[in-house]
């Protein structure tokens, strides 16, 4: 994205967090979000997706005070007949003021967050590493993902962990607002242990309920 985020936006409630660079597929039926990506899509204007903190997507009752700017970079008819897109976040945002318009639709101002420095991961990460290395080829076939980093960076493997293990939005919301690398990583690696380091199946499961929007 080569624009300045704007000062407001219109707000796509999720149960994840999407961090700079990341990348998502979302499963569009409702028309109020039908009509928010279909003018993001003809404007280039993208929208913010933002952690639930209260309610379900389909009935969000609060949301936590952090998200990321996204714009969609592929779309599709799905089989069902609905609107498939694929979006990238940018930025990182503080939500300020939140307000309804006539069709439900959440707005909030928004404070633009610089993305954290990025440095290369330690020897002590290994295992996180090749966790995510061996989910990789999946996330590239499912939101077309380049070739695996050269050199992986901290913040980078903390970004697209967090992304995709299964843990509750609050979770995923501090993880997204931490600005060192390096507490985060500790706190993935506790979140793995405790999820048993099996990866395949509830990462998938993960990403299939951000579809159901």
């Amino acid at each position: 994205m080569s624009q300045t985020m704007p000062d407001s936006l219109p707000l796509f409630p999720l149960n994840t967090v999407l961090f700079p660079g990341g990348r998502l597929k979302l499963r569009i039926f409702e028309p109020r979000y039908v009509d928010l990506v279909s003018r993001s899509m003809r404007e280039g204007s993208g929208f913010g997706i933002c952690p639930i903190d209260e309610g379900t997507e389909l009935e969000p009752r609060s949301i936590c005070g952090i998200g990321s700017w996204v714009k969609v970079v592929d779309f599709e008819t799905l089989e069902d007949g609905l609107l498939g897109v694929t979006v990238e976040a940018d930025h990182r945002f503080d939500v300020g003021e939140q307000w309804r318009e006539e069709d439900r639709l959440l707005h909030a101002e928004v404070n633009a967050l610089p993305t954290p420095d990025d440095y290369p991961v330690g020897e002590q990460w290994s295992g996180l590493v090749e966790l995510l290395e061996q989910l990789w080829p999946e996330m590239q076939r499912e939101y077309g993902y380049g070739l695996w980093p050269k050199e992986t960076g901290a913040y980078w493997l903390m970004s697209r962990l967090t992304e995709v293990l299964p843990v509750k939005s609050s979770i995923r919301a501090e993880l997204l607002a931490c600005d060192e690398a390096e507490a985060g990583l500790r706190l993935v690696a506790e979140l793995v242990a405790d999820l048993g380091g099996d990866s395949d199946e509830e990462a998938s499961g993960s990403e299939a309920s951000s579809e159901d929007n």
